[in-house]
């Protein structure tokens, strides 16, 4: 396996979903902005990772359920890392935790809770 990649904030991720929308999230610290999903939705994402070597891979961890579709070490192909996530059943937060050699990088998506519609907070596509 080659050199572990150094994910930097301060980038957008994009996100793909199977009705063939896309949605992006910017990240100026570390986390990106909360992204909504349905429940058990699978989503395809493209994340910049700057100055990756030629064999460079990022380590791709979910934290809060979910699960990361492929392999925990994703290679970085022309400079983006492709990684595929399918959130869990349960309304909530889900974390997907990208590291490397720098900073670690947090995406984050949401599944409404629609017994408490209230205690939702905002996310960047809130009509998906």
């Amino acid at each position: 396996m080659g050199p572990v990649a150094a994910v930097k904030p301060a980038r957008v991720a994009t996100i793909a979903f199977a009705d063939g929308s896309i949605v992006q999230t910017r990240a100026a610290t570390g986390k990106f902005q909360l992204v909504g999903l349905h429940a058990n939705e699978s989503v395809n994402i493209a994340i910049p990772v700057p100055a990756a070597g030629i064999g460079a891979f990022v380590a791709v961890q979910s934290l809060d359920g979910g699960t990361v579709v492929g392999a925990s070490q994703v290679p970085v192909t022309n400079g983006v890392a492709a990684i595929g996530f399918q959130a869990g059943s349960q309304p909530g937060l889900y974390r997907v935790l990208i590291g490397g050699a720098g900073s670690p990088a947090t995406l984050q998506f949401w599944i409404p809770d629609p017994q408490n519609p209230k205690a939702n907070p905002p996310v960047v596509n809130p009509s998906h």
